[in-house]
């Protein structure tokens, strides 16, 4: 049996975001040094209609800035800032600017989001769908797989 993802992926698919955060690397051996600048880029999801992203913390430890980028509005990326970080879990909680999520609202009419869910729900064997960038920006990637 094959579950069609067709629905999930349609209104699923803007509330996936692209993270670039720029990174201020300090070398604690030498604190004094100016940070080394860099840059990660990665994948993040709206979960809720004020505009909160979850996103892994390694991707965003010690960020400078973190821009966020949909994958409809080309051309145009919104600030966060950081709520709160779990790095012993990799989570970070990530908020939207009010100009991005008024952005957003402009283009959409309400705020694309994937709300969290119960993980004991999931089981081995599982079909699931994936979405993200994995070699980067433009293009949204998404594939099916199982737990």
């Amino acid at each position: 049996n094959t579950f069609d993802w067709s629905d999930v992926q349609a209104t699923s698919k803007n509330a996936v975001v692209y993270i670039d955060a720029q990174i201020a690397e300090v070398d604690i051996l030498q604190p004094q040094k100016e940070p080394t600048l860099s840059h990660r880029n990665g994948v993040g999801f709206i979960i809720n209609k004020q505009g909160d992203i979850v996103v892994c913390f390694h991707l965003i430890n010690q960020a400078r800035s973190i821009l966020v980028e949909l994958p409809e509005i080309e051309d145009e990326s919104f600030c966060a800032d950081i709520v709160v970080i779990s790095p012993e879990r990799d989570l970070a909680l990530l908020r939207l600017q009010p100009k991005g999520i008024a952005a957003i609202l402009q283009k959409y009419g309400t705020m694309p989001s994937l709300p969290l869910g119960d993980s004991k729900m999931v089981h081995r064997g599982d079909e699931i769908l994936t979405l993200g960038y994995p070699h980067g920006k433009p293009e949204l990637a998404i594939s099916q797989s199982i737990v």
